[in-house]
């Protein structure tokens, strides 16, 4: 069987959100920009760029890599390894800070750091809005389309279940009938959460 696969979500530090300029860039003329922050806009990396991460966000960034260090101890440190810890990171500012402070604080040479991906920054509809106001999923279904699209992808990407050993129950008895949960198990691993998005 393979080896697990751990995956640890991190969430990037506190940034300064820079509530005026997204004001200001978001609603040209008081109008809200309806492609603002979706693919080929060209505004929002302006925004992205002023969102860097408070002294409080670098030292919760700190303060994840040592955690992180702590609970990958074994996997840094035995040979070979090296291609099987990797740090994954969105395009956005703030979280390639993040992943900095957390990196500097791993092994040298001891982890695969890859290039930003587009996929993994946030999207439509973000979490903070729920519980949405009546009509608001209808309003952005547009969004929610392109956006869900995209981290489905990310999400393929990353995550995947390893194959069956065998074919599960089909009701007829030609499976072992644990089938189903015996390849659960074998899947993706477990996920931890901690202080963006890497």
């Amino acid at each position: 069987a393979p080896p697990p696969r751990h995956i640890i979500l991190v969430r990037h530090g506190q940034y300064d959100e820079q509530r005026p300029l997204s004001r200001a860039l978001s609603r040209p003329a008081g109008v809200p920009d309806r492609d603002f922050g979706m693919p080929l806009d060209e505004a929002f990396p302006r925004l992205d760029a002023e969102q860097t991460l408070t002294p409080l966000g670098r030292q919760q960034a700190t303060a994840t890599g040592r955690r992180i260090a702590e609970m990958l101890r074994g996997a840094l440190q035995e040979e070979g390894r090296e291609a099987h810890v990797r740090l994954h990171v969105s395009t956005l500012t703030r979280a390639k800070e993040t992943a900095d402070l957390i990196a500097a604080e791993l092994p040298a040479g001891r982890v695969r750091r890859l290039a930003p991906d587009p996929n993994l920054a946030e999207g439509y509809p973000p979490a903070h809005r729920i519980p949405y106001s009546k009509g608001a999923l209808a309003d952005g279904a547009r969004e929610v389309h392109v956006e869900g699209a995209r981290m489905e992808a990310a999400y393929r990407a990353l995550v995947y279940r390893g194959r069956p050993p065998y074919p599960p129950d089909d009701g007829a008895g030609g499976g072992r009938g644990d089938g189903a949960a015996e390849a659960a198990s074998d899947g993706a691993a477990g996920a931890a959460t901690a202080p963006g998005k890497l």
